[in-house]
């Protein structure tokens, strides 16, 4: 009598906490869900490379066929059961319903994936075009490297990793004028240098940077404002303001002293009867 075929363990889940898919981060979902897979050697049922067995086997003995229950069948049945469960508990509940039908782990996988494919390559496109216009501007190394680095993560979350030249080339585009002789160092090389190497040579280089600015001499600023604000001409004194009403200011307490009756003086620096302004002129 021919001994029954065996079979591996079945795999479960349990002791997980995953954030549930939900319409925005479909992209950060798939890593937490695909180690959880590979894992368990679990990620050919929803690929499909793993095909599920045919549910009976027929033999032929002595001119007399018979069918039999394929127990391959009911073991690839009892663990792909197993991994929908898993995959329909880490999605939302206002995503639930896209899956809903869905009998098998591959059914689910391939509708969450069509579901999410114009979406994953509008975002690859997004991350693109913001790796192609980051620029360093004002920011310093550590923050312009962990722009770059956040968006070359993103590709790769999306199984579209960037190769070290391209990685290379948006890193080095924008750097500024002040990083020239840098650029011209890496880009020149025979060898590819890798990214942490990059950043290490960009630390060094802005530190150096730094330490070759001329200082700012303060006298130079005190004549520089100076310069951008003059002196008022006509005895105005700009304490307190741009105007000021001394003890010998013809505008003192007791009104208009030193003119006639009903004059005013007129020219520069006075005011003719009638005006309105109550400012002197300088």
């Amino acid at each position: 009598m021919a001994a029954e075929p065996t079979f591996p363990q079945l795999v479960t889940f349990s002791n997980f906490n995953l954030n549930k898919l939900t319409q925005d981060n479909y992209p950060t979902w798939l890593p937490q869900v695909i180690p959880h897979l590979k894992g368990g050697n679990l990620f050919g049922y929803v690929d499909g490379s793993i095909p599920c067995p045919r549910p009976s086997i027929t033999t032929v003995k002595e001119h007399i066929s018979s069918t039999t229950m394929n127990l391959a069948y009911l073991h690839w049945e009892m663990q792909d059961q197993i991994i929908l469960g898993f995959l329909t508990s880490a999605i939302s509940e206002r995503m639930i319903s896209h899956v809903a039908s869905c009998k098998t782990s591959n059914q689910a996988w391939t509708k969450v994936e069509t579901l999410f494919a114009s979406q994953s390559k509008a975002r690859i496109l997004n991350v693109y075009f913001q790796l192609a216009t980051l620029k360093k501007a004002n920011l310093s190394i550590v923050d312009y490297f962990h722009k770059f680095q956040t968006l070359i993560d993103a590709l790769a979350t999306v199984n579209k990793p960037l190769s070290d030249l391209e990685k290379q080339l948006f890193l080095l585009a924008r750097l500024g004028s002040e990083y020239t002789p840098f650029v011209t160092f890496v880009t020149t090389r025979t060898d590819i240098l890798s990214i942490k190497e990059i950043y290490a040579h960009l630390l060094a280089h802005e530190l150096y940077l730094e330490q070759t600015q001329p200082a700012m001499d303060v006298s130079d600023v005190a004549v520089h404002l100076a310069s951008q604000n003059p002196p008022h001409r006509g005895g105005c004194s700009n304490r307190g303001g741009y105007y000021n009403f001394g003890r010998g200011s013809s505008f003192n307490r007791g009104g208009y002293r030193g003119y006639g009756r009903g004059s005013f003086p007129t020219g520069r620096g006075s005011y003719n009867r009638g005006s309105s302004s109550t400012s002197p002129l300088c």
